[in-house]
C-alpha cells in the first residue's frame, strides 16, 4: 500500500510538471554603460541573428525566427522597429546611419537545443543574449540574457521556438526601456 501511494504521487507530480512547459528566466549580463533612452517616439532596428546551433547541427531559420518574435514583440512599443536584413554588425550599423534609426538590438541565439521527442526526458533548451547599442557611437547600452527550458517530461515535442512566450516579450521591453 504504501508502494502504491508512492507511485500514485509520483505520477500525480510529473503530470503537474508536464503541464508546466517551460522556464524562462531573464539575467541582467552586464551593467548598462549608460541610462537606456528609448521612448515610444523612437526607431529601433533589429540586427537579424545568426541560427542557432547544438552539437554540430545547425537549426536553420532559427536566427529569423528570433528576430521576427522581437520585432512582434516592439509591435506598439516603439515608432518603427525594422529588421536589418544582415547579421554583420558593420551592416546593422551603417543601415541604422542611412536611415537615421538611433538604436540597435543585436540579438544572440547562444544555445538552441531541439532534443526533447515524446516521452524522452531529454528539455529543449535556448538561451538568448539581446544587446541594445547606440547607433551613433556604437556603445553598448543595456544587454539581458534569456534562458528557458522545456519542462523534463513532455507528452509533445514542442520546438524551442515555442519559449519564447510573454517571458521573452518582457526580456525585449527590459533591455529597451529598464533604467538602472
Amino acid at each position: 500500500m504504501p508502494l502504491l501511494r508512492l507511485i500514485l504521487c509520483f505520477v500525480a507530480l510529473a503530470l503537474l510538471n508536464a503541464c508546466y512547459f517551460a522556464k524562462s528566466e531573464l539575467l541582467p549580463h552586464s551593467q548598462p554603460t549608460t541610462v537606456a533612452a528609448v521612448t515610444p517616439n523612437d526607431s529601433v532596428a533589429i540586427m537579424l541573428a545568426t541560427d542557432g546551433t547544438y552539437g554540430g547541427k545547425i537549426y536553420q531559420g532559427s536566427g529569423r525566427l528570433v528576430t521576427s518574435r522581437i520585432k512582434q514583440s516592439l509591435i506598439g512599443k516603439v515608432k518603427n522597429a525594422p529588421i536589418v536584413e544582415s547579421a554583420a554588425l558593420e551592416n546593422a550599423f551603417a543601415y541604422c546611419k542611412k536611415e537615421n534609426i538611433p538604436f540597435l538590438i543585436k540579438p544572440s541565439v547562444l544555445h538552441w537545443e531541439d532534443r526533447a521527442t515524446n516521452w524522452s526526458a531529454l528539455p529543449d533548451i535556448i538561451k538568448i543574449e539581446l544587446t541594445l547599442l547606440n547607433s551613433e557611437n556604437q556603445a553598448v547600452i543595456n544587454t539581458i540574457l534569456f534562458n528557458a527550458s522545456s519542462s523534463w517530461w513532455t507528452f509533445v515535442n514542442n520546438p524551442p521556438e515555442d519559449m519564447l512566450d510573454e517571458t521573452f516579450d518582457e526580456a525585449v521591453r527590459r533591455v529597451l526601456f529598464r533604467r538602472d
